[in-house]
């Protein structure tokens, strides 16, 4: 059992996400991107390494990649493939949520290192981890 929300998630790339599940070329999160936040700002983030599918479940924003802008909200599926620069800006009053599903060969390499490895690292980091509460959300 994996809880998710907004207070117990880990912040990255601009959002804050809870991995359901981690195997060797697959991987799943919850992410929550807050009002006026923006997921893959920093120019060395915005270039996945695997494809990414988002799957929107409440909320609305715009998906930026090399094909223009597009408005995503709830009840849509993105697909992004690997390599493809792609930012999203939550321009709306409330969260941009849903699943995120990571999969291919290179889900297993993206730190350099064997999915053994990873893992390891991985599990230590979670249990090393000072989980805190994200600010919350203005006029909450």
């Amino acid at each position: 059992m994996t809880r998710f929300s907004r207070a117990t998630s880990l912040q990255t790339h601009g959002a804050q996400a809870t991995s359901l599940h981690t195997m060797k070329g697959f991987r799943v999160a919850c992410f929550s991107i807050g009002p006026q936040e923006v997921v893959n700002e920093d120019p060395r983030l915005s270039f996945g390494q695997m494809p990414n599918l988002f799957v929107v479940t409440s909320g609305s924003g715009t998906l930026h990649t090399d094909d223009g802008p597009m408005k995503i909200e709830a009840g849509m599926s993105v697909f992004v493939p690997q390599f493809v620069k792609h930012e999203i800006v939550n321009d709306s009053d409330a969260p941009l949520e849903g699943l995120l599903v990571l999969y291919g060969d290179n889900s297993d390499f993206a730190f350099g290192t064997p999915y053994p490895a990873f893992m390891q690292d991985l599990n230590q980091f979670y249990r090393d981890y000072p989980f805190r509460k994200p600010q919350p959300l203005s006029g909450k």
